[in-house]
């Protein structure tokens, strides 16, 4: 019976040292097709971020960590997308705080105005895609796709199989580590004259959009995460007949429901020095000069309302003065 059982327990470690194995291959496999690995912030160490950002474009062209660590010392990570609604916010927070134990967590809620799962499958597989298999990917995929489109999602190399021949010659698409997740937009539009609809105007957010804000609220709560919700300035067609402001103006008393601090930045233009013909991109987006204005203004409130620490000078974070010597450069040629 001993020898059974030592038979049995072999074949029960063999099967899952095959299954670890295949897991890696196909993962590697993946990566090498897809042209994209996982996300950096994925590897680094548990505890060596204090601050992490997510949300769509709004907030991925914003806020810039490189600009915190000059100006703070403050180690961050923009974890935002393009596309990224508030559910799948809310599973690449779940992902990041099952790898990652930040003090606080800043989520732009611009996307409280769309009442569906996700954008477009494109949007979803940018954020979806480079996330390892884990607990949280499987969640997003069961959650977000209905069954007959979810394959795609768990094992995305079944999009790029036919890639198999340009193996080796495909073009890597990870985003740039250096810039720590943000994505620099160098245009200007200005928007002489536009008038933002007053503060207590407020339209009634979508369901499913407003249930996913207060589920990314309690994940917060349940893992000991300080929260902050900010919605970046941006500007709206006229007329809009999604009534974005209005709609994100609705979340001040959510916020206020949920005591979660809330800063609509539509209405802080002044302090923040922010100009509307000269710090946006196009309608929605930050431009560099914008997003300065916006990271500073962040990083200030941040820094007299939470205590985060100032890496700045610890020889963990040496990687850190070396790669902003890398962002100056980047950005004089942006």
């Amino acid at each position: 019976m001993e020898k059974k059982g030592r038979k049995a327990a072999l074949r029960w470690v063999s099967a899952v040292a095959f299954c670890l194995v295949f897991i890696l291959l196909l993962g590697l496999a993946s990566e090498a097709l897809r042209g994209r690995g996982a996300p950096a912030w994925y590897s680094q160490r548990r505890d060596s971020l204090d601050v992490l950002f997510f949300g769509s474009s709004h907030m991925l062209n914003a806020v810039s960590p490189m600009e915190l660590w000059e100006e703070h010392g403050v180690a961050s990570w923009n974890l935002a997308e393009n596309g990224q609604l508030l559910p799948v916010t809310y599973y690449v927070l779940m992902a990041a705080l099952d790898r990652l134990e930040p003090k606080l967590v800043v989520v732009d809620v611009y996307k409280i105005i769309q009442d569906t799962l996700f954008d477009s499958k494109s949007y979803l597989h940018t954020s979806i895609d480079p996330l390892p298999l884990s607990a949280a990917k499987l969640r997003a995929v069961y959650d977000l796709l209905p069954a007959g489109e979810r394959t795609e999602f768990l094992f995305d190399i079944t999009l790029y199989h036919s890639r198999w021949k340009e193996a080796g010659h495909i073009p890597r698409t990870d985003p740039d580590p250096d810039l720590r997740g943000w994505s620099p937009l160098t245009a200007v539009e200005a928007h002489e004259g536009f008038q933002i609809p007053p503060e207590s105007e407020t339209a009634q957010p979508p369901e499913e959009a407003a249930r996913y804000l207060e589920k990314i609220v309690a994940l917060c709560r349940k893992r000991g995460v300080e929260l902050l919700l900010i919605a970046a300035p941006f500007t709206t067609p006229v007329p809009d007949d999604m009534d974005r402001q209005q709609r994100v103006n609705a979340v001040t008393e959510m916020a206020e429901r949920w005591d979660v601090p809330f800063i609509n930045m539509s209405y802080t233009l002044d302090e923040m020095g922010f100009d509307l013909n000269t710090d946006l991109a196009d309608t929605y987006h930050a431009n560099v000069s914008g997003m300065r204005k916006i990271t500073a203004y962040l990083g200030a409130y941040m820094k007299s309302h939470w205590e985060l620490p100032d890496r700045r000078g610890d020889s963990r974070y040496k990687a850190w003065d070396e790669a902003l010597e890398r962002y100056h450069e980047k950005l004089k040629t942006a």
